[in-house]
């Protein structure tokens, strides 16, 4: 059984393994993947998700947060899930921000 969702006949061929190259820190690919397909489908709201991942990850939280915003645009239902990782950076930069003073 897996625990990722790229058993989903629906989902763009560039995001089938998506959740799998987070896991193995692949962020470089997965980039590649998703830019490719907002090229088609701009408004993509996988293809923002997993760039905010990505960036969430390597601890680029400015542009992980342009991008979940992006996400939460593209279609607000994902809006809690986009929320938490919201809170998180937030947590961090308050705590960032405490360290420097």
């Amino acid at each position: 059984m897996s625990w990722f969702r790229d058993d989903a006949s629906d989902r763009p061929p560039e995001l089938i393994g998506a959740d799998l190259l987070i896991e193995q820190a692949r962020y470089e690919q997965l980039f590649k993947k998703c830019h490719r397909l907002l090229k088609r489908r701009p408004n993509n709201v996988e293809a923002h998700w997993y760039i905010a991942l990505c960036y969430y990850h390597k601890s680029r939280y400015d542009k992980a947060r342009e991008y979940f915003l992006k996400t939460k645009k593209a279609n607000p239902h994902w809006a809690e899930g986009v929320d938490v990782y919201l809170g998180y950076m937030d947590k961090l930069e308050e705590a960032d921000v405490a360290v420097q003073h």
